[in-house]
């Protein structure tokens, strides 16, 4: 199959709710998720660099462990917040070439 077929536009029908906020997709290239995608190698960074101590210094039998860090309660918040951002954002359709016509 031929990945350079003809282009096709992809239109969006966004609902509009007049009573709250609307949402609107992102594109996977704009500014924002550019910088996001930035601002989310902290908390991967912190959880490469916690972890060998969380294995090696928390102790199960004494109860006494490392998982209860304040930022490993942000790391988490970020990475949920990651998955809202990975949902608002458009996936092109030329990265799915084989689309029937």
């Amino acid at each position: 199959s031929d990945i350079t077929g003809p282009t096709r536009r992809v239109h969006f029908k966004i609902a509009r709710n007049l009573d709250g906020p609307t949402l609107h997709p992102v594109e996977p290239g704009s500014v924002y998720i550019k910088m996001w995608q930035q601002l989310m190698l902290l908390p991967i960074i912190w959880e490469i660099w916690s972890f060998p101590f969380r294995l090696a210094f928390g102790n199960i039998e004494t109860d006494v462990n490392m998982w209860g860090l304040p930022v490993d309660g942000v790391a988490d918040c970020m990475f949920l917040c990651d998955i809202a951002v990975g949902f608002m954002t458009i996936i092109p359709a030329s990265t799915f070439p084989n689309q029937p016509e």
